[in-house]
């Protein structure tokens, strides 16, 4: 019994003592070194080792203003600056990190926002998502020679930022929807330093206050004329500074060929010239160029790229010569002043929402050398009113006509045997519609919502007839079909398809006679009629 007296005393003496040591209060020197529990502490900074023996700073307890940040923390190399490690470090007017850091973690100096200025080594290859997000007092930043990544938002709502002085030697791809310098509204000179090799897919392309860019003059890749970018021998142009105010430019003799997204965003372009040496309009080179009123594109030039004019909506007519054999997608999607277009015959395919949102297209003219026309190709189209499809066309993709609310007729050819999802939902002002013998396929909801379509004409060959494919065809009252009442009743008929199902079939009948007027005999009342061919 003594000896578990004397052992309950001893555990309790032991839990007193451990009591006090917690609760006793915490201080550190800068020289002082505390276990944490998941990580250590010397002076300010908190810290963990990481696998290679190298520390990471995780927490930053310290108020000052200018901060040196040091290379090693109790004999522990700082390679590391860890996700949130200084953020909204409300002090903080300018930092210094050591040539010993490789990364820079996310959110890590976020909220910081009395940050004036930050130099971020060579020796970081890493800034990671959100690094350095709405410090709104940053004027500068230098980025070092070795960073190959630069996060999702990295610097954005950096508001105040002025000038980005780029070393870095061959860093990877910006991202387009998360642009590490999204927000940065003041950012007005990028400086391109000696070692660049390669500048970033998207570069500054959001950058509206952009104005100039230059690159020094022993870079071997690169040169800057009036503040635009250029490779070295002038053959490309790689940027146009959105922020530029000038309404007119006309692009050197020299080029060859315009960069990705290289005019993006230029508002005050009204005119561009292009000369006879390009052969080649990338993607997004002249999207939201929202005052370009008129361009024209050369003779040399063969492919227009995705998104090329997207949302240029003062733009009302353009001319595509014959030497072009493909238009991408969403090439001229959004372009809400365009009312007219040429295609010529050497394009064969209208691949995805080239046209889409187009709303003051009202006519347009397919060539015969065209064999499909792609998804979304002329979705809310909201003025188009007629359109011939020629009959080279085998296939009309997915939302082709979808929305175009002024489409009153439109003839599809004996080519075409396959009608997309959608392809012409939602076009309110169609009244009719014939369906050629060589269709076998017809998409889900490819006619819902044509409230005003009164008759169609189905052949023979379909064999089914999806999910919603007349959904909300309320006033669908004739159906002309081809075959036998036998042949009807064997096609497999999707639900919410009602009003298909309420109105009165037509056995084989190729379509509605023209309408016959008849004059009564006894009354001289004339009649309008209108019967099955």
């Amino acid at each position: 019994m003594r000896k578990l007296t004397k052992a309950v005393s001893t555990l309790l003496a032991v839990v007193m003592l451990m009591s006090v040591v917690l609760c006793a209060p915490f201080t550190a020197s800068a020289s002082e070194t505390e276990s944490l529990g998941v990580g250590s502490k010397s002076g300010d900074f908190v810290y963990e080792i990481l696998d290679d023996g190298t520390a990471e700073i995780t927490d930053y307890t310290g108020s000052a203003k200018e901060l040196e940040i040091p290379g090693k923390l109790d004999g522990y190399t700082v390679t590391s600056i860890g996700d949130e490690a200084f953020r909204r470090c409300l002090n903080l007017v300018s930092i210094t990190i050591p040539d010993s850091v490789t990364s820079i973690g996310a959110w890590a100096f976020s909220g910081c926002t009395r940050l004036e200025s930050i130099t971020i080594p060579d020796s970081v290859t890493s800034i990671s998502d959100w690094a350095i997000y709405n410090c709104e007092s940053l004027k500068s930043v230098t980025i070092g020679s070795g960073v190959t990544t630069i996060g999702d938002s990295a610097f954005e709502n950096c508001t105040s930022l002025e000038i980005v002085n780029y070393n870095a030697v061959n860093c990877s791809s910006f991202d387009y929807f998360f642009h590490p310098f999204t927000g940065c509204k003041s950012l007005s000179t990028v400086n391109i330093g000696e070692s660049v090799e390669a500048i970033p897919k998207y570069a500054f392309i959001i950058c509206t206050s952009l104005t100039s860019i230059k690159v020094d003059n022993q870079n071997q890749n690169y040169c800057s004329v009036d503040g635009l970018l250029f490779s070295k021998d002038k053959s490309s142009l790689i940027m146009y500074p959105a922020g530029i105010t000038s309404k007119t430019y006309s692009i050197p003799d020299s080029v060859t060929s315009i960069g990705e997204y290289a005019f993006n965003c230029c508002t005050s372009l009204t005119s561009i010239t292009i000369p006879d040496s390009v052969t080649e309009i990338g993607y997004g080179t002249f999207g939201n160029c929202t005052s370009l009123a008129s361009i024209t594109i050369p003779d040399s030039v063969t492919s227009i790229g995705d998104g090329a004019f997207y949302n240029c909506e003062s733009l009302t007519s353009i001319t595509i010569p014959d030497s072009v054999t493909s238009i991408g997608a969403w090439a001229f999607s959004h372009c809400t002043s365009l009312e007219s277009i040429t295609i010529p015959d050497s394009v064969t395919s209208i691949g995805g929402s080239e046209f889409s949102m187009c709303t003051s297209l009202t006519s347009i003219t397919i060539p015969d050398s065209v064999t499909n026309i792609g998804d979304g190709t002329f979705e809310d189209c909201t003025s188009l009113e007629s359109i011939t499809i020629p009959d080279s066309v085998t296939r009309i993709g997915n939302n082709a006509f979808e929305g175009c609310t002024s489409l009153e007729s439109i003839t599809i050819p004996d080519s075409v045997t396959s009608i997309g999802g959608s392809a012409f939902s939602m076009c309110t002002s169609l009244t009719s519609i014939t369906i050629p013998d060589s269709v076998t396929s017809i998409g889900e909801y490819a006619f819902g919502g044509c409230s005003s379509l009164t008759s169609i004409t189905i052949p023979d060959s379909v064999t089914s007839i999806v999910y919603g494919t007349f959904q909300l065809c309320e006033s669908l009252t004739d159906v002309y079909y081809s075959g036998s009442e036998e042949e009807w009743n064997q096609i497999s008929i999707g639900s919410n398809n009602s009003y298909l199902k309420k109105a009165t079939i037509h056995f084989n009948s190729k379509g509605p006679l023209p309408a016959e007027t008849i004059v009564d005999e006894n009354t001289g009342i004339s009649v309008t009629t209108n019967s099955a061919a």
